[in-house]
């Protein structure tokens, strides 16, 4: 295959040479070259950022490849750091590193596998770039292992998405896949329907899977998505520990601080010998608040022994006790019924945590009113409209102050609730603002806070 290059490095070589980048003189990871590759799928392909180990000019030996999405976001993701904490402390061996950037706005159609609406479906011309083009290129061009053993792809969000569909779509040449954050809700989750028929995963492959459960609000729907991609990768034969490794982050967000954290987490399990070794039982609450109604989501982690790996526990039995304050589903799930002290422990485990349900939900937002009247008045009313889904409506009769010249409500509602509020006083005389208007005071539940109504006029 025939190739225009583009080397955009400290010199310019002409384009036709085709030679490779020389590694530069550094201690530790460094840049071997950023290359543009004319591409028969890709117009204009995205460019390509190469990463070389710190022994790879001094030695003839030959490196396992990972290919990276979104490369220009590598350094946030601390990549070069990483790499070099682990090597030094012989952790992992040498790896190249191919960086693949994202095309800005064509970066939704480029990384998802089916349409899924007026945007997607481009990541099979996106893989063919990769396989056909830019692996042929790295290991023309430098001292690489090709076989599917030592061939590695990984991404983030739509990236893990992606790299989840190549490790099946091409098992002849992919053997490892970091699934990090993935997006497998996209088109009405369909990764899900395909792990077990379209895509093909070779007994061999190596998968690495994580998410955070800050990641989609509350209802933590990456994690929910993951979990069963998890279990149906359980049900096709996958072994933890063995080829596959499973980990959510209680504390984790959709972002690249977040990913740089779990990154050398999944480079040991991919590329390293390490065999780490279980001690650490944890227990954790998501969110770590819940009340009479609430729902929050109990986690088991483990750490290993050198606190470089951890894996999650699912599915887990959990118990309570007593079991009448709480309910917890086969998910981990748990419901608050009674206000009350609970002690939740992990069956098989030996470890529990304490938790106080509270007499409130946590979702409970207090917002104080406080109206000035003009004139003294005998008695203020509150008067409000729910503008959400069910608009419902109520009245709140407010505390006068000595010199009835003020009144007060202190209203509790769910977060999120947003009510059209109007002001009565004396049995139906109505509150109108200084400019003469019809007093409507909007009021939204995000966050405990105080507001104040002025009245100029009652009639």
């Amino acid at each position: 295959m025939k190739f225009s290059i583009v080397l955009l490095v400290s010199f310019i070589l002409a384009a036709c040479s085709g030679a490779a980048v020389k590694p530069a003189k550094e201690q530790g990871y460094a840049v071997g070259g950023t290359v543009i590759l004319k591409s028969q799928y890709l117009k204009p392909a995205p460019a390509l950022t190469v990463y070389l180990p710190p022994d790879y000019k001094q030695s003839t030996n030959s490196y396992p490849v990972l290919y990276m999405f979104d490369g220009q976001n590598l350094d946030k993701w601390k990549l070069v750091p990483a790499l070099n904490s682990l090597t030094e402390k012989g952790l992992l061996p040498g790896i190249i590193v191919v960086g693949i950037d994202h095309r800005g706005a064509k970066r939704i159609f480029d990384m998802t596998p089916t349409e899924g609406g007026e945007h997607g479906g481009g990541l099979p011309d996106y893989a063919r770039f990769i396989v056909e083009e830019v692996k042929p290129y790295i290991d023309s061009h430098y001292r690489t292992q090709p076989d599917p053993k030592h061939t590695g792809v990984m991404g983030s969000s739509l990236g893990g998405l992606s790299s989840f569909y190549m490790l099946g779509w091409y098992p002849e040449i992919f053997g490892k896949a970091g699934v990090i954050s993935p997006s497998f809700w996209w088109d009405d989750r369909q990764a899900l329907k395909d792990a077990a028929t379209v895509l093909k995963f070779s007994p061999g492959v190596k998968i690495y899977f994580d998410a955070g459960w800050r990641e989609g609000g509350e209802e933590a729907y990456m994690i929910a998505d993951i979990r069963d991609i998890y279990l149906k990768m359980k049900s096709l034969g996958f072994k933890d520990g063995a080829n596959l490794h499973y980990y959510e982050d209680v504390n984790g967000s959709h972002n690249e601080d977040t990913w740089a954290k779990r990154l050398p987490m999944a480079l040991l399990f991919l590329f390293s010998d390490y065999k780490p070794v279980y001690t650490n039982t944890s227990l954790a609450l998501f969110p770590p608040k819940v009340g009479v109604g609430d729902v929050s989501h109990l986690i088991a982690a483990q750490t290993d022994t050198k606190g470089l790996m951890k894996k999650t526990i699912y599915p887990a039995v959990f118990t309570a006790d007593p079991a009448n304050k709480v309910s917890i589903d086969g998910k981990g799930g748990l419901k608050g019924l009674i206000a009350g002290t609970v002690k939740i422990a992990l069956k098989d485990y030996g470890v529990s945590l304490p938790l106080d349900i509270l007499a409130e939900s946590r979702e409970l937002v207090t917002v104080t009113v406080k109206v000035l009247s003009p004139v003294a008045v005998k008695s203020m009313k509150l008067e409000w409209v729910a503008m959400n889904e069910k608009k419902t409506n109520g009245s709140f009769a407010l505390q006068l102050s000595a010199d009835g010249k003020s009144g007060t409500a202190v209203l509790k509602k769910l977060k999120g609730l947003r009510l059209e509020a109007s002001v009565s006083a004396d049995g139906g005389m109505k509150g109108y603002s200084p400019k003469g208007e019809a007093v409507i005071k909007k009021i939204i539940f995000t966050a405990d806070k105080e507001t104040e109504i002025t009245i100029g006029e009652w009639k």
